[in-house]
């Protein structure tokens, strides 16, 4: 009778630990599932897919899977890369993969995590997350590969041409096909220049930056930006 007690007992405790470690599991699963997922509900949003814009009137999924975004628009799916994506109606956006941020102080880069939201509040800039509010005034976004999106208005120099940009415009240089799209976010207009030959450069009073090479140029002193942002610290 008493080793027939202490195996229901064992078996009961077995139960318990059984039932702890699956409610653990399916926490860890949906906690991971909401961290790798971004949902926007009947938003108003768009996205330049090259010089194309794409209308969003709907509901918007991304889910994160490595370097890579998938976009889920009313049910179509496509990749992203690092597109950033606007909010038609407010100065909002979002940013679907890993980018960094670099300083124009000291040209210090860290990295900003995909999902994050660059905003303007009060006529400042802010980069927000669920564990990030970052003032981000001074310093502009690099994917790591083509895109880079301004927070300060600049001035784009390239073939012998200059093109102004306001705060949150981008700009996408394809070095393989010497493709330039410069999207100015104040006339919502997206230019294409082709055979672009020569480097391409970003100024303003505190720093140039040459999109072509990755370089950036603050008090004459060259710092080539990092793409590999496994070794970059978070934005705190």
């Amino acid at each position: 009778m008493k080793n027939k007690k202490k195996l229901i007992a064992s078996i009961v405790v077995g139960l318990v630990l059984l039932f702890v470690i699956i409610i653990v599991i399916v926490n860890v699963m949906l906690a991971r599932k909401e961290l790798n997922t971004y949902v926007e509900k009947k938003e108003n949003l768009y996205i330049y897919f090259g010089r194309e814009r794409f209308d969003i009137n709907g509901n918007l999924t991304i889910n994160h899977d490595g370097n890579i975004s998938n976009l889920k628009i009313n049910n179509k799916k496509t990749k992203l890369y690092g597109e950033p994506i606007y909010y038609s109606k407010a100065k909002k956006i979002i940013i679907p993969v890993n980018y960094s941020f670099v300083s124009y102080s000291n040209g210090v880069q860290k990295k900003v995590p995909y999902f994050t939201v660059l905003s303007e509040k009060y006529d400042d800039y802010y980069l927000t997350n669920k564990n990030l509010n970052y003032k981000a005034n001074k310093g502009f976004l690099f994917d790591g590969s083509d895109y880079y999106i301004f927070i300060n208005n600049c001035v784009v120099n390239f073939n012998g041409m200059s093109v102004k940009i306001t705060p949150f415009s981008f700009v996408n240089y394809v070095y393989d096909t010497n493709e330039l799209f410069i999207y100015d976010y104040a006339s919502g207009k997206m230019n294409n220049y082709e055979n672009v030959t020569g480097d391409v450069f970003v100024t303003n009073d505190e720093f140039k930056l040459n999109v072509s090479s990755d370089l950036i140029i603050i008090n004459n002193k060259e710092k080539l930006l990092m793409k590999n942002f496994d070794y970059l610290k978070k934005l705190k």
